[in-house]
């Protein structure tokens, strides 16, 4: 949840996550629950 709201590298390629300062910790949350559901 702090690599979207920060943004960095190395964890999901070599393409950087771009940050998200502005989005809350609880949407970031819903963010990622959302995009781990979509593996089922």
């Amino acid at each position: 949840m702090h690599k979207v709201i920060d943004g960095g590298g190395g964890v999901w390629g070599d393409s950087p996550m771009t940050p998200h300062p502005d989005l809350k910790k609880s949407d970031a949350k819903l963010m990622v629950s959302y995009i781990l559901s979509l593996k089922k």
